[in-house]
């Protein structure tokens, strides 16, 4: 029985307001195009320390180079050697899997978009993505899940099932956004939302070494302790951040008359002055780049997404293709 058995066979994909688990599966296809062929710094962060260089023998084979004092000479290719007139030896690769922890935004900021889907929708899709391609290298996947109110934390597992129990703890949160702009005002009065100040605090408890921390998220609250504690995990574990924004998040150019809504009320928004349209840019981009500067001085690679374009074609353009190019 394949992975996706236990999904409802009705269910619908993402309408761009919020996704399915169904959806978030298929997406373990497109997962197989995300791999190791990106640029040296974000290949040396996704592939991680799956593989360790033996100078014995291991698992797989992976090269032969020079012989290097110090090198077992029981391990010596005397073929090449004899054909070269030089030492040379056969070097192995062990297999290591490794904790891959994906921290994922679902919280009330993220239920935004000016075109195509919601934030919330693109996060879940790159953590999905991200996910499958992990699994598929023989990682063990865990998940720290930020909803309205609550941090759901699953443990690293390697199994395919408890990847997909996940997924649909993830389409359910997802799900829930859009009920959240449906209920009246009160309607939650005790919901505390997780910070991702917490979340990071909770990575760094999670992964103890030669693990990979994923944070999907907008980023709203990031501040001074979300550094110190990403910092701390990166002593012994590597990062990488995907920030998720949309275009009108950006800049308001083209943006003539808008119309913003809660679920309850809807507002007319005429077109803003260029000075008004200037100060929006800027703070913008200031805000972009401190995190940016922040996540370059502990080096945490940093993913820029736009929920206006198509989520898999973003990561496959920064994380690289296993094979050929289409």
């Amino acid at each position: 029985m394949s992975c996706c058995g236990r999904l409802p066979l009705a269910e619908p994909v993402s309408n761009g307001v919020h996704t399915t688990a169904r959806a978030l599966v298929r997406l373990k296809v497109d997962a197989q195009h995300i791999g190791p062929n990106a640029d040296h710094t974000l290949r040396s962060v996704w592939t991680g320390r799956r593989r360790s260089r033996l100078r014995g023998r291991g698992l797989d084979f992976d090269e032969i180079r020079h012989y290097r004092p110090g090198d077992d000479v029981r391990h010596m290719d005397w073929r090449v050697t004899r054909r070269t007139g030089q030492p040379f030896v056969r070097v192995y690769n062990e297999e290591r899997d490794r904790p891959v922890l994906i921290a994922v935004d679902q919280r009330p900021t993220m239920f935004f978009g000016s075109r195509r889907q919601m934030k919330s929708v693109t996060a879940a899709e790159a953590a999905a993505l991200l996910a499958w391609s992990s699994l598929s290298g023989g990682d063990r996947i865990g998940w720290l899940l930020m909803g309205q109110a609550r941090l759901v934390h699953a443990r690293a597992s390697r199994r395919p099932e408890a990847l997909l129990t996940q997924i649909e703890a993830l389409a359910t949160m997802n799900h829930a956004l859009a009920q959240l702009v449906n209920d009246a005002p009160g309607d939650h009065p005790t919901a505390v939302t997780p910070t991702l100040e917490n979340t990071l605090k909770a990575a760094t408890r999670s992964l103890n070494h030669d693990g990979l921390l994923v944070v999907v998220s907008d980023f709203a609250d990031w501040n001074a302790q979300c550094l110190n504690h990403l910092r701390n995990l990166r002593r012994h574990n590597e990062a990488l951040c995907l920030r998720i924004s949309d275009p009108l998040e950006r800049a308001l150019d083209g943006a003539e008359r808008l119309v913003a809504g809660d679920g309850h009320w809807q507002l007319a928004l005429t077109s803003p002055p260029e000075h008004v349209r200037q100060r929006y840019r800027t703070s913008w981009d200031t805000t972009a780049t401190a995190l940016s500067e922040d996540l370059g001085r502990i080096g945490v690679p940093l993913i820029d997404v736009d929920c206006a374009k198509p989520t898999v074609a973003q990561l496959q353009r920064h994380l690289g293709r296993r094979g050929p190019a289409s």
